[in-house]
């Protein structure tokens, strides 16, 4: 996985965010039990629902850090992780990312 950016916060803290700045496409399935349509995408192995993804911007609980807002979705792994969606303009196709601090 290559090194997308650097963020330098200040002399003491960065954020690394990595990926491989590739589009992937976007998976749909139906869950036949809710009658769902769940679309996703796969990331080192792991199946990540676009619905677990916080909206980076014009988010109704604030706007998320400025160095987010370049991408769509956020979701935490942890306090100082997690992965960051950037989805195509026609929502099929999707670049994942990982960050950590």
């Amino acid at each position: 996985m290559r090194t997308h950016k650097i963020i330098k916060i200040d002399d003491d803290h960065e954020i690394r965010i990595c990926g491989t700045n590739r589009w992937q496409m976007v998976h749909t399935e139906f869950d036949d039990e809710t009658d769902d349509v769940i679309n996703f995408v796969n990331h080192y192995g792991r199946k990540y629902s676009l619905d677990e993804f916080v909206i980076t911007k014009r988010n109704p609980w604030g706007d998320a850090p400025k160095w987010m807002q370049e991408f769509d979705g956020s979701l935490n792994d942890s306090f100082f992780s997690g992965v960051l969606i950037k989805l195509s303009d026609c929502g099929e196709s999707a670049k994942v990312f990982t960050f950590i601090s």
